[in-house]
């Protein structure tokens, strides 16, 4: 067998599993902390300064509180993303065997928060958040498995954070956080399409299918800064800026070989279990808010969300078995701009009723970059919530939010050949509910 070329076809096989982005916010951002600002589709969020979970989007805001308070918040993502082929082919340009499917799946984010007063003007906090994300999960055999099966990136933050009202009117806020990342992709790997080009007897494009598996791990760092002006007692301005360290992960890669798959890999060494290291690329991100009251009662808010999406340029990933070439992925993406429009009403001292409308921009920018683990497009948001004080220290808050995303196309050929091309619609309702406890 031609030694040399099968080591270039196992390497570009591999590379399948991570051609999709490790990928809520548009891309894989993750906005999900608090039900009070979903209730108003996180319009206005970087001025709330309402409750502990403020730090997540401008940590100057808890300068604002004038009380110790904990706060505990779930969302529960229900996503839908439903894919239908439309002419998804083998390298021989036969179709592609395997029914269409959904690989939405649900997902908890849960979130918990801290922050206190400690003397003349200075505040400290600290919180536990997810800040990026992605779950697809999709059947073994669908249409699209070359590119995709389960997908699984979880990150974590610690972020301490000390806010300082600097003279009344104006507050400065740190967050030094502390990310751990983690993640676990599958998809099929087509050692028939890859074992026929080169030859071997019994080898089926789209017949001898084996498995990738890679799981990673690691640390990183990042910063999250911000200020908080209020020029008046009833306009608040909120500004922020979050930037992130790319994320160096480190793990394992395993393999479920066929028959012909084996065959590939006794002949080039490729495929077998192997460390894996790479890059997750974080991208920055900036946010202004203004909060205005019209009366005691009502309020209107309004923001925005620049991310820096396009230093997400490629992915690298690497191996420790020299048979193994380093894979490259080519991403592209693009900046971003997030908008909100919110506003609340205090019916009476202990109830509140907030609504909101958003529209988030996707950095995918072609259906060349789009794939089934992150089939992402541009989406609105319509959020409705309320808040209601159950004791003079304890309140709950509860929101729905519903995406509005529209028709996406996907077009991309996996490294073994295999193109997966068709059509799929983001939707997703997402529902959270929050305790706040002041002591």
């Amino acid at each position: 067998m031609h030694s040399r070329t099968l080591a270039v076809w196992a390497c570009a096989a591999l590379a399948g599993i991570w051609a999709a982005r490790p990928a809520g916010a548009a891309g894989f951002g993750i906005q999900e902390h608090s039900a009070a600002q979903m209730g108003t589709a996180y319009a206005g969020a970087a001025a709330a300064g309402e409750d502990a979970a403020a730090l997540a989007d401008n940590p100057a805001a808890i300068a604002r509180l004038t009380t110790p308070q904990i706060v505990v918040n779930g969302t529960l993502a229900l996503p839908n993303l439903p894919f239908s082929s439309t002419g998804s082919t083998l390298p021989t340009g036969a179709p592609i065997r395997g029914p269409n499917d959904d690989g939405g799946t649900p997902a908890l984010l849960p979130n918990f928060f801290w922050a206190s007063p400690v003397w003349d003007g200075l505040h400290v906090g600290f919180g536990l958040l997810p800040s990026f994300g992605l779950a697809t999960d999709y059947q073994g055999f669908w249409v699209g498995r070359y590119n995709a099966q389960a997908s699984d990136l979880t990150s974590l933050d610690l972020a301490p954070t000390v806010a300082y009202r600097v003279v009344p009117g104006l507050s400065v806020g740190f967050s030094p956080v502390a990310r751990y990342t983690k993640v676990k992709f599958t998809n099929a790997v087509d050692f028939g399409s890859v074992g026929a080009a080169l030859g071997i007897p019994g080898a089926v494009p789209g017949a001898n299918d084996g498995t990738a598996k890679l799981k990673v791990s690691g640390w990183s760092f990042a910063f999250n800064g911000g200020v908080l002006l209020e020029p008046t007692d009833t306009t608040r301005i909120g500004v922020a800026y979050f930037h992130s360290d790319a994320a160096r992960v480190t793990g394992s890669v395993q393999f479920g070989l066929s028959p012909v798959g084996s065959v590939i890999s006794v002949a080039t060494g490729a495929f077998t279990p192997a460390d894996a290291s790479s890059l997750i690329g974080y991208p920055d991100h900036a946010t202004v808010g203004i909060v205005q009251s019209l009366t005691p009662e009502l309020d209107l808010r309004a923001g925005a969300t620049w991310t820096q999406w396009s230093s997400f340029k490629q992915e690298l990933i690497t191996f420790s078995n020299p048979a193994q070439a380093p894979s490259l992925m080519v991403e592209n993406w693009r900046d971003t701009i997030a908008l909100g429009l919110g506003t609340t009403y205090r019916v009476d001292p202990v109830l509140v009723l907030r609504a909101g409308l958003s529209y988030d921009q996707t950095p995918v920018p072609d259906p060349a970059h789009r794939d089934a683990r992150l089939p992402d497009s541009s989406r609105y948001g319509v959020a409705v919530g309320c808040g209601y004080s159950l004791t003079d220290s304890t309140s709950i808050d509860l929101a729905y939010e519903h995406l509005f995303g529209g028709s996406a196309g996907l077009n991309v050929t996996t490294a073994t050949g295999d193109r997966i091309v068709g059509t799929t619609r983001l939707s997703a309702d997402l529902v959270a509910l929050q305790v706040n406890v002041r002591y």
